[in-house]
């Protein structure tokens, strides 16, 4: 009973730390010391299992994947590259439409914090070029930014999910994959299917704008391609991308040193070591099928389960690897017994990123609302076709899978 008590009380003690601006690496400490003692662990037990965790190698391979990706953010950012691919993006596109969707999609592969307010200012100036109106500039802003992380496996959450259970990421991505082709359309359909524009007045691109757009992208395409396509672990085929981000940046080298400082996102690698630290905390003893079977007596179906729950911790903690870091390892020893392992590990990331894609405190939307002087409601009613189609999506995959 303590123990089902403590995975509560930790719950609560994580989801109140985060909405007041705790960081979510500090808050999964502090409601992983709880479930701990909770479950009979002394203090100095907590340290030791702690200290165990911080060693395997799920966990290295998490931190490590993580400090990469953020310093390759970092890096094409303050090397000037991205401005560079942004130029060659837009003579190579000639369309404002297509433009304004793939500039926050960019940012969003880079995964800087507050990087939804790096793109805003150039999607508001296309926003303004073909008359759109404030709150789709928003809605714009956000939805493409987010809308890959369905099917980027470079997201903190998907490799999250990767160390946690120990799936393949191809799999997943590809039963994903229809609700970032349907979140594109119902965005175009939303907010840009009427916008009239001017295509023939543009300038066509010469060979040097393919180049260039080639170039200043390859950071990125050449760690995806070295990672998916030839199984290069992602740790390596990232420094592949820096190299070519220090090709083209060119920067001092004396200058390398303080540039990967500089470009380590703290809190980003806090979230996955403290999320590791809280899943060995959980998996201690046996509160975890306890409360399991605790949640599956309520009578509610396990597809229900797995979608909702991590949606409501993302929805609070405006977390989606909280929402996953919470609820996968609870949640897991049931999927792995349903005969539905892979559809299921779906529906909690899906539900953990529509809970904090929606979620009133997500930073990314915070930002962008003062940004555009945007009102919430007004955003939300510019949500409405995306984020329906979304979760229909998501219960209609759910819905096939029961039946192959």
């Amino acid at each position: 009973m303590w123990g089902n008590i403590g995975v509560a009380a930790s719950f609560l003690v994580i989801i109140v730390l985060v909405t007041r601006k705790v960081a979510l690496g500090y808050a999964l400490l502090a409601g992983s010391f709880v479930a701990a003692i909770a479950s009979g662990l002394s203090p100095l037990g907590f340290i030791v299992l702690s200290a165990k965790t911080l060693v395997e190698s799920a966990t290295l391979n998490l931190v490590s994947t993580l400090v990469l990706i953020s310093i390759l953010g970092s890096w094409m950012k303050s090397l000037g590259i991205l401005d560079r691919m942004m130029d060659a993006l837009e003579k190579v596109l000639r369309s404002a439409k297509l433009t304004i969707t793939v500039i926050p999609s960019i940012m969003g592969t880079l995964l800087v914090t507050g990087g939804a307010i790096m793109a805003a200012p150039m999607v508001n100036s296309i926003g303004e070029r073909i008359n759109l109106s404030n709150e789709r500039r928003a809605a714009i802003n956000l939805l493409y930014r987010h809308v890959w992380y369905f099917i980027f496996p470079f997201a903190p959450a998907f490799i999250l999910v990767k160390e946690i259970a120990n799936i393949d990421i191809n799999r997943l991505i590809l039963i994903q994959l229809p609700l970032t082709i349907v979140a594109v359309w119902a965005g175009y359909q939303s907010w840009l299917k009427d916008v009239q524009e001017n295509n023939g007045a543009a300038p066509k691109p010469t060979k040097d704008d393919y180049f260039n757009l080639l170039r200043y992208t390859s950071p990125l395409w050449s760690a995806l391609l070295l990672g998916l396509g030839f199984g290069l672990p992602f740790q390596l085929a990232l420094i592949v991308g820096l190299g070519l981000a220090v090709y083209f940046g060119r920067p001092a080298l004396t200058e390398l040193p303080r540039m990967v400082l500089k470009g380590i996102q703290v809190p980003i690698v806090l979230s996955g070591v403290g999320i590791m630290i809280f899943k060995d905390v959980l998996a201690h003893g046996d509160t975890l099928s306890t409360l399991t079977n605790g949640l599956l007596t309520l009578g509610l179906p396990l597809w229900l389960v797995v979608v909702m729950l991590p949606a409501m911790i993302s929805f609070v903690s405006a977390s989606s690897t909280s929402g996953i870091g919470i609820t996968l390892p609870l949640l897991l020893p049931a999927i792995q017994q349903s005969g539905h392992l892979l559809l299921y590990i779906m529906g909690v990331y899906v539900g953990a990123f529509l809970g904090y894609f929606s979620s009133p405190l997500h930073l990314c939307q915070v930002l962008t609302l003062e940004f555009f002087q945007v009102k919430m409601n007004d955003l939300y009613r510019e949500y409405v076709l995306p984020v329906s189609a979304m979760w229909l999506t998501l219960f209609a995959i759910l819905a096939i899978g029961h039946l192959i």
